[in-house]
């Protein structure tokens, strides 16, 4: 029975490897669409935003502007306008207004987009502009979704230079998830025996063989 014992633990031990293995395996990333009008009633600019102006039928009213430290915009032609603190609803009419001060019944398009950094194990690390009311989900799948390298479990958002972890983030779209203008979203890789896990017990279960073989 003695020269059992090696085959009789590594068939355990390669078993509970491989349920490891499967707990962790990454899983497609699915895109969804971002902003909707509830996110445009309540969701406002912030310093670092771009906001795309669309003033249609006039182009130099038109332009894609950024959210000064201060709160403001410039408006081509219009001047200076603060944006923080008003939904996305009201800053499209308060946009209209200052526009109608110069066109009659001028049809504008107000979109707030937030600029974030995507790296770590996705597909297409790099700079992303994503609507306000994106979250952490919205911005990986814009980039790709994340490598077979890469670990669902280890996902941060990295904000004023402080890592922020976040859990679950595949099926909620709270304000933990929320990103902010500056965010980066950066995503770990999975441990070395993780991503070996089937040659590791494909190993175990050679070498148990082996030993029995020559202790026979």
């Amino acid at each position: 029975m003695r020269n059992f014992f090696p085959l009789r633990l590594a068939a355990p031990i390669a078993l509970l490897l491989l349920a490891a293995c499967g707990g962790s395996a990454p899983t497609p990333t699915t895109a969804v669409t971002p902003m909707n009008l509830r996110a445009m009633d309540t969701i406002s600019a912030q310093p670092g935003d771009h906001v795309t102006l669309r003033v249609w039928g006039e182009p130099s009213f038109t332009g894609d502007l950024v959210v000064d430290p201060d709160g403001t915009i410039v408006l081509p032609k219009a001047g200076v306008l603060r944006v923080t603190g008003i939904p996305g609803t009201a800053l499209r009419d308060s946009v209209r207004a200052r526009i109608a001060q110069f066109l009659q019944q001028p049809t504008v398009d107000v979109v707030i987009q937030r600029r974030v950094v995507v790296n770590g194990a996705v597909q297409r690390s790099g700079v992303y502009f994503v609507d306000a009311g994106s979250t952490v989900r919205d911005a990986i799948a814009d980039a790709g979704g994340i490598t077979e390298s890469g670990s669902q479990n280890k996902v941060a958002i990295i904000r004023d230079g402080a890592p922020i972890p976040v859990t679950d983030w595949q099926h909620t779209q709270d304000a933990m998830t929320l990103l902010r203008s500056g965010d980066q979203v950066l995503v770990g890789r999975r441990s070395w025996l993780d991503l070996n896990i089937l040659s590791v017990a494909s190993l175990s279960l050679v070498v148990a063989s082996f030993i029995l073989s020559v202790t026979k």
